[in-house]
């Protein structure tokens, strides 16, 4: 006897909150179907609010074909609600044997939810010399800046041990702006003419929606060149989760086994369908990513500095 297909829709968040862009308002979330049978299925028709969205299946989802106690996901993103608003999706579909089936889900979309300004600015706890470096650069000190409220910033000061270093924002990190949930990656180089020992670095910025003011805060230690400096390196360098709840990656260090530390960044709303364990540890390893229901994503490249 030939079993039947059982499939779950779940919309991530829900309800789904108002984001402000720089290009306006927007709604943003995923779509799950979950199959909880052991019998494959079809997606054979998707609508939202009554409007036939089947073609934009393929595009979305990126197959027609839920597997068995598998699913498939789709992110999408929306424009020009007037919320609060309710919407109503509904999935049909067929199995082999010609079963049918359809689900329906209604899910609220809701005027922002404000969240307060906030960056957050990440360097190595230790930045020892690079013999190799020019003399202009001699301790290349990577940044990370990360914004966490939703909110559009321009950056308006940086400081290093009290001194201002704001006119070299624009060459350290790119640009004098951070997207709303955004990342900027950058490197600050210290000259030979350096002493070393402990760098404060202080980053100020204000919303470009309000002028609301926003600081963070980093510290790191510039020490002598080391004799051997082990060298990291990730395998795959890019994961796709189009088909899997699950991945691995794989960590080695060239010359040496010194202790890691893994986080997902942005570390904000946008990353949050994605979880990596574990979070710390000694020499080569394997680190678990996991794609969740409650985020914006299909994929992920690990980065290093």
């Amino acid at each position: 006897m030939t079993g039947t297909s059982a499939v779950a829709p779940t919309i991530t968040p829900n309800p789904v909150p108002e984001v402000i862009l720089t290009n306006g308002a927007e709604w943003a979330y995923v779509i799950e179907l979950t199959n909880r049978s052991s019998t494959p299925t079809t997606l054979t028709k998707f609508t939202i609010d009554g409007n036939d969205e089947t073609s934009s299946i393929v595009p979305l989802f990126g197959t027609t074909s839920i597997p068995a106690n598998g699913f498939i996901i789709a992110l999408l993103e929306q424009t020009g609600l007037n919320p609060p608003v309710n919407r109503v999706f509904a999935f049909s579909g067929m199995d082999p044997g010609g079963a049918t089936w359809s689900q329906q889900i209604t899910v609220p979309f809701t005027a922002r939810v404000l969240d307060s300004p906030a960056l957050s600015l990440t360097t190595p706890v230790m930045v020892p010399a690079a013999s190799s470096a020019s003399a202009s650069c001699q301790w290349p000190q990577p940044l990370v800046l990360e914004e966490l409220g939703g909110y559009d910033t321009r950056l308006t000061s940086l400081t290093v041990n009290g001194a201002s270093y704001t006119s070299q924002l624009q060459q350290i990190l790119g640009t004098t702006t951070i997207a709303p949930f955004g990342r900027l990656d950058g490197t600050m180089c210290w000259p030979t003419s350096t002493a070393t020992g402990t760098v404060n670095l202080s980053l100020a910025g204000a919303t470009t929606e309000t002028g609301s003011g926003v600081i963070t805060t980093a510290s790191t230690t510039l020490a002598p060149a080391a004799a051997a400096l082990p060298t990291p390196s990730v395998s795959p360098a890019t994961v796709n989760f189009s088909s899997s709840s699950s991945a691995s990656v794989n960590l080695s260090f060239s010359g040496g086994s010194p202790a890691w530390t893994a986080r997902v960044s942005p570390a904000n709303r946008t990353a949050s369908w994605l979880k990596v364990s574990p979070a710390s540890g000694t020499g080569a390893g394997q680190l678990t990513l996991k794609a969740t229901s409650t985020g914006s994503r299909t994929a992920f490249t690990p980065r290093r500095c």
